[in-house]
């Protein structure tokens, strides 16, 4: 991949090992998106009611799983890693209305968090 890869940056091979990360230009494109996103999409004033409460859900599933290991689907963990971890990938990988169908499922209320 690094042999086919290498010509497509235009950049000069060297004797340096390769490493996978993100030329100037393409950064720079990122880190315009992320501003972008930040100010046009997150924290909009209108979605903070929204952003806490998914906060609210993420903190619930969390620390569900954390406590019950053990319903965490197997597919989707390390066994050997620790409950936080396992707990936290596990969420991480879900999609926003997974998570919140999930959290009504397991017995998110907003008036017990």
């Amino acid at each position: 991949i690094v042999d086919h890869s290498w010509a497509a940056t235009g950049l000069v091979a060297s004797e340096a090992p390769p490493r996978i990360g993100m030329g100037p230009s393409v950064r720079e494109a990122a880190n315009a998106l992320r501003e972008f996103l930040f100010q046009r999409v997150y924290l909009w004033e209108d979605r903070q009611a929204e952003v806490e409460r998914a906060k609210r859900v993420v903190r619930f599933l969390f620390r569900y799983y954390v406590e019950r290991p053990q319903e965490i689907d197997s597919d989707f963990v390390i066994p050997s890693d620790p409950p936080w971890r396992q707990a936290a990938d596990y969420v991480a990988g879900m999609t926003d209305l997974f998570a919140l169908n999930m959290a009504g499922r397991l017995g998110f209320r907003e008036e017990r968090l």
